[in-house]
């Protein structure tokens, strides 16, 4: 091999480590926000699964639904658990009425939410 192919191959080298070291870096700052964003998805799964078979839904019941749930990367070891449901449940609630998904009622008294009834579309 001639001096410059060498050169060539170590400037490559390095490009390729450069570029794995910063989507590394990249996966690294955004995985906060996939995790939550993960935890907050199985979280309005289960609460959307619960109103199939219920009319309504209160923070308590909410709660025990949401109280051992996990998310995470299957390239990470580092996992989201739901450790304040109460906490984790009034950003949930604002989160799934916020995008259409609940909306609040009142059953037996006390504040509740059920699922929107969605339209089909007509072809």
């Amino acid at each position: 091999m001639e001096w410059w192919q060498i050169v060539l191959w170590i400037l490559i080298v390095a490009v390729i480590t450069a570029g794995l070291y910063a989507w590394g870096v990249k996966k690294s700052m955004e995985q906060q926000q996939n995790l939550l964003r993960m935890l907050y998805q199985k979280g309005s799964d289960k609460v959307l699964h619960y109103l199939k078979k219920h009319d309504t839904i209160t923070i308590k019941e909410m709660e025990e639904l949401v109280r051992d749930i996990r998310a995470g990367e299957f390239h990470s070891k580092n996992k989201a658990v739901v450790t304040k449901p109460h906490e984790f449940c009034l950003q949930l609630v604002e989160r799934m009425t916020g995008r259409g998904f609940l909306e609040e009622t009142v059953s037996d008294g006390k504040k509740a939410y059920r699922a929107v009834q969605r339209h089909k579309k007509e072809r």
